[in-house]
């Protein structure tokens, strides 16, 4: 009588903390967008270019850290300010410690195979603070000659130049 007892706290515990990732972490992650100069716009958009999010800097976001069964989330945020260069910087996952070490632990295979994949809890946004050194934009026109270190000159913008003889 004691092992099945025990055997069904044990299943009711597996069953209840199945996913470690999912109950510790979450299915969501805030990344923090900041920027120099502040009040510069910020887009992100997800893996299929739809926008998920709007704003000014500073922001704090809260992104989903998956994108299907066993798939991570991965976005594109975009700073910029008039009179400054875009700049844009790519949002990825990697494995969450959680997912690996509490599974192992805690919330065994149901963990593994089925919860925290559904929920995307076993993803970890990297990276979570997002900072924009915006630059001046190179300001070329046609009629107006600059001269410029090339190291000044961004290297988008390199292929714009002119070579003087």
């Amino acid at each position: 009588m004691m092992k099945l007892i025990s055997a069904v706290v044990i299943s009711s515990a597996i069953i209840m903390f199945g996913g470690c990732a999912t109950i510790i972490e979450g299915a969501t992650d805030d990344v923090r967008i900041t920027s120099d100069p502040t009040d510069a716009r910020v887009t992100i958009e997800d893996s299929s270019g739809r926008q998920v999010y709007s704003g000014r800097t500073p922001s704090s976001v809260t992104l989903d850290k998956g994108d299907g069964y066993f798939s991570g989330a991965s976005y594109t945020v975009t700073i910029d300010a008039e009179g400054y260069s875009a700049e844009t910087v790519r949002i990825g996952t990697s494995v969450s410690g959680w997912y690996v070490g509490g599974n192992l632990l805690i919330g065994g295979l149901i963990g593994w195979l089925v919860i925290d994949p559904i929920t995307g809890a076993m993803w970890r946004l990297t990276p979570r603070n997002v900072s924009a050194n915006l630059s001046g934009e190179s300001a070329i026109h046609e009629t107006e000659l600059h001269i410029v270190l090339l190291e000044d000159v961004p290297l988008q913008d390199r292929y714009r130049l002119r070579r003087l003889e």
